[in-house]
C-alpha cells in the first residue's frame, strides 16, 4: 500500500464526488450518511471523522474507507475496495519505545486496527527502499480486557483510539497503561514498566519462561502483568518491584496475554 500525498480527506471526497457527478444531497440519499455531515467533511471541517460515515460514503462511491479517509492505496495503484474495522489513530508523536522494543518515529498516518500498512518516513528515501512496515493497535483499559473477545469485533474496535507499533502480533494485539508500582523495577534495573507507561500485548505470542505477561489471578480474580519466571521446576509470576511478592502460577492461572513492547510519552 501506499500513501497519496499532500491531499485531504475533503479533497479527495470533492473529487471523486466530482468524478461522479454527484451533489452532497443525492450523496446523502444514496449513503445515509446527513446531508451536513458530508458539507463539513468536504470542506474539512470535522477533526475527528466517524469511521461508519466515512465508510457508508466510500462504499456508495466505489473506494475503500482507507482510500477516502487517508488516501491509501495498494500497490497497483488501485483505491481498494476492501474494507475492515478500523480504530481511530493516536497521532501524537514525541513518542519513544523503551525496555522492550526497538525505539521508532513516523508521522503514522493511517489507521487500521491491528492491520499493516504503510507509513511515509519524514525524510525521503530511494525509490527501491519500501518504508517498514507499521501496525495500529487499540489502546484498552484495564475494565476491557476482562472482554478480550470484543478484539474480534470491528465495530467495538472501531470506537478506540489507537498506538502504533513496529511488531506485527500473532494474535489479537492491544495497548494497555500500567497502573500502579507492583512492575516498577529499582532504579537502573531493565526491563522496567512504572505506571502511566504503555504496554504492547499480544494473545498469540507463544509464552515462555522470562515473558513479561497479562495473567488472570484465580485468588482475586482481578488481573496483572507479571514476570514469569521458572525456579527449581516451578513457575512463578514476579513483579519487578521486589517490595511485592511471587506468585505461584496454578492449573487454574489464566494466562492472556505476553508483551511485546513498551512506551512512554517523552
Amino acid at each position: 500500500m501506499t500513501m497519496v500525498p499532500l491531499s485531504t480527506l475533503g479533497k479527495r471526497l470533492k473529487q471523486l464526488m466530482n468524478e461522479h457527478s454527484i451533489s452532497d444531497s443525492e450523496l446523502s440519499k444514496r449513503s445515509g450518511v446527513p446531508q451536513p455531515s458530508i458539507h463539513r467533511l468536504v470542506h474539512d471541517k470535522t477533526k475527528s471523522p466517524k469511521y461508519d460515515n466515512v465508510s457508508k460514503i466510500a462504499r456508495t462511491l466505489g473506494v475503500s474507507a482507507d482510500f477516502l479517509m487517508h488516501g491509501i492505496v495498494d500497490d497497483s495503484g488501485a483505491k481498494n475496495t476492501n474494507t475492515q474495522g478500523a480504530c481511530t489513530a493516536d497521532t501524537a508523536t514525541g513518542i519513544a519505545s523503551v525496555s522492550l522494543g526497538v525505539a521508532s518515529f513516523f508521522p503514522v498516518a493511517s489507521v487500521v486496527g491491528g492491520t499493516v500498512i504503510s507509513a511515509l518516513k519524514a525524510l525521503k528515501k530511494p525509490r527501491s527502499v519500501s518504508p517498514p512496515p507499521v501496525y495500529l493497535y487499540p489502546q484498552l483499559s484495564w475494565r476491557e480486557t476482562n472482554r478480550l473477545d470484543a478484539l474480534n469485533d470491528p465495530e467495538f474496535v472501531s470506537k478506540k483510539n489507537c498506538a502504533y507499533s513496529g511488531y506485527e502480533a500473532a494474535g489479537r494485539g492491544f495497548w494497555l497503561t500500567m497502573k500502579g508500582d507492583a512492575m516498577a523495577a529499582p532504579m537502573g534495573q531493565m526491563p522496567t514498566l512504572p505506571e502511566g507507561i504503555k504496554v504492547l500485548f499480544d494473545t498469540g505470542k507463544r509464552v515462555t519462561s522470562d515473558t513479561l505477561v497479562l495473567v488472570m489471578l484465580p485468588s482475586s480474580n482481578t488481573l496483572t502483568c507479571r514476570l514469569l519466571i521458572e525456579e527449581a521446576g516451578e513457575r512463578l509470576l514476579k513483579p519487578l518491584n521486589p517490595a511485592y511478592p511471587m506468585t505461584l502460577v496454578k492449573s487454574d492461572t489464566l494466562i492472556l496475554a505476553s508483551a511485546l513492547e513498551a512506551r512512554t510519552a517523552l
